[in-house]
């Protein structure tokens, strides 16, 4: 079961290729699940986790809105079916890039009741750390020595 709230939703704009690590952005959709809440926004400094490349994990890091700080808890791939106003994330998505009426988006978990809405303003911060890590594969090495 799941609450979609949304207007019309646009292509995520990346950031990460930029070595971008915050940013001001516009909430474009919401979708509470039984769990959590998933948010897209307008462009996004995170490097989310590709449901057809999954062995690079998705950054860490939080967002801020109304002076309050949120965990980002996962961040995934994610395509917009514009046509029945539906999202898909990670394997659920049904179809390739480009087809006809679809918006691939970047998804950022959060907690479950999450007060923003669609058009709110938020600032997201990448974990530049880790994210520097990964670039280094330094966190998928000292994941498997300490395990």
């Amino acid at each position: 079961m799941s609450d979609v709230l949304t207007h019309q939703v646009s292509p995520t704009k990346v950031l990460f290729s930029q070595a971008i690590s915050r940013s001001l952005t516009r909430v474009q959709l919401i979708e509470k699940t039984d769990t959590c809440m998933y948010v897209v926004v307008e462009q996004t400094p995170f490097h989310p986790v590709s449901h057809i490349w999954p062995d690079h994990p998705a950054d860490k890091g939080y967002f801020s809105y109304a002076d309050e700080t949120y965990n980002v808890l996962d961040c995934m791939t994610g395509a917009f079916d514009v046509e029945n106003n539906k999202l898909f994330v990670g394997t659920d998505i049904p179809v390739k890039r480009g087809e006809k009426d679809w918006h691939f988006v970047v998804v950022h978990q959060v907690e479950l009741n999450v007060p923003v809405a669609i058009n709110d303003v938020v600032e997201l911060v990448v974990d530049v750390q880790y994210q520097t890590a990964l670039s280094r594969g330094t966190v998928l090495v000292t994941s498997l020595l300490m395990h």
